[in-house]
């Protein structure tokens, strides 16, 4: 490409002449310059188009058309031998420069791994705590890897990785399960809006999501093993409904500790609600072998949960 100012507009303002001057700009096909540094290499027209595979008659054009848009001439021909014009001289170096650092751009560009999808799943209750760092951890990593992240209860996510939909799913679980990685183990809460106080006598009002979720079995059976009766406020299949529930006072829920928002609360032991028990965070993987996009990103989850020892591993 050549830059430069052509044009010149005088205006006659009484005592004042005004000059405006327009920026041109001349994009040069890097396969003229090329052609240039073949012929200046080999001094000859015949062995420079031998070289880059294409006619005399062609590399003539070419040497022509570069010498125009340049509007200097660069080689001097004669039947016997080629040189190099001054102007010739005090361009080859550039050139040369130019037409190493195009080819170095394309061979970094082709050597840069592609893109490549991962699929995770990330159960309700969960995704608030562990998705902004993964994403930013993902960003920043050395693996191109795009993550399609799909937010569901354990079942269906426990199912989809088994059946290959997902290549990785971090669900909780009980404690006593031996499926996939353990990450970390959580104490489930009893969590309500501030101020909450059961009334007397009547059941208790509870929201928490579908069947699937490991939160309302284990809040269910802590219920039923205590005898303490129990009504079904709501049951959400996305846990932004159930929390709004809960933060308008209507009920209470389970949460795993560290996941519970600023807007509830962990309700006190004196209101003597059953205990529950502790939660297994655990890493499941579908069947078969893995890309390196997807072990990049089970290094990421583990390291989140594990620490930087992980990364490393």
């Amino acid at each position: 490409m050549t830059v430069g100012w052509r044009g010149e507009y005088k205006i006659d303002l009484g005592q004042v002449i005004c000059r405006e001057y327009v920026l041109w700009v001349v994009d040069i096909d890097t396969k003229l310059f090329r052609s240039f540094l073949a012929v200046a290499t080999e001094r000859s027209f015949s062995l420079g188009a031998r070289r880059l595979g294409f006619s005399q008659a062609t590399m003539s054009l070419r040497i022509r058309g570069l010498e125009e848009k340049l509007g200097v001439r660069l080689l001097d021909r004669d039947p016997r031998n080629v040189q190099l014009t001054a102007a010739g001289r005090s361009l080859l170096p550039e050139v040369r420069a130019l037409v190493g650092m195009h080819d170095e751009m394309m061979k970094r560009l082709r050597a840069a791994p592609a893109v490549a999808g991962v699929r995770l799943g990330i159960a309700e209750g969960h995704v608030a705590s562990l998705l902004p760092r993964l994403m930013r951890d993902m960003r920043d990593d050395r693996f191109g890897v795009q993550l399609e992240i799909l937010c569901g209860t354990n079942g269906c996510l426990q199912h989809m990785v088994v059946s290959r939909r997902l290549d990785l799913a971090i669900l909780s679980m009980p404690g006593s399960s031996a499926a996939g990685l353990d990450l970390c183990s959580l104490q489930l809460h009893w969590v309500a809006s501030p101020g909450f106080a059961p009334e007397a006598g009547a059941p208790l009002p509870v929201a928490w999501h579908e069947d699937a979720c490991f939160f309302r079995m284990s809040g269910t059976a802590a219920l039923k093993s205590a005898g303490v009766a129990y009504r079904e406020v709501l049951i959400g299949s996305d846990e932004r409904i159930v929390q709004a529930a809960v933060e308008a006072g209507t009920a209470v829920t389970v949460m795993a500790e560290g996941t519970v928002p600023p807007a509830l609360e962990v309700l006190p032991p004196d209101l003597r609600l059953p205990a529950l028990e502790r939660a297994a965070v655990r890493l499941l993987e579908s069947p078969g072998a893995q890309s390196e996009a997807v072990r990049a990103v089970k290094r990421r989850i583990l390291g989140a949960y594990r620490g930087a020892e992980a990364l490393a591993a």
